[in-house]
């Protein structure tokens, strides 16, 4: 879950996913065309989305195709709504949390 906050957490990010919530797909220059940053730049968000599970990718021809992964979006809303209600989360979901926490630099979970 923290990989899938962490990626939400740059206004950027946000905004591809306001986009993508739109339309049915993106492609990469979509989103260039929109925000003030460099292509670079909107790849490196692509790619930090993409990884945490939020977006989705598949190449079509020479384009990147990018799709919004409403369930794993939903994942996330869901485990706010708990935190902010103050419930607590099953053992289960403890430990599905905790390994996916990587201590910074490590690149491994309990390191």
């Amino acid at each position: 879950m923290a990989e899938g906050f962490k990626a939400l957490s740059h206004p950027s990010r946000i905004e591809i996913i306001r986009k993508l919530s739109t339309q049915d797909y993106c492609c990469a220059g979509d989103f260039c065309c929109c925000m003030p940053i460099a292509q670079s730049t909107v790849s490196q968000h692509l790619e930090m989305l993409k990884t945490a599970g939020i977006i989705e990718w598949k190449a079509q021809g020479t384009k990147s195709i990018y799709t919004l992964n409403r369930s794993r979006l939903n994942e996330l809303v869901t485990a706010l709504q708990h935190l902010a209600a103050d419930e607590q989360p099953e053992i289960s979901d403890l430990n599905t949390v905790a390994s996916s926490v990587t201590p910074e630099g490590t690149g491994k979970a309990g390191s």
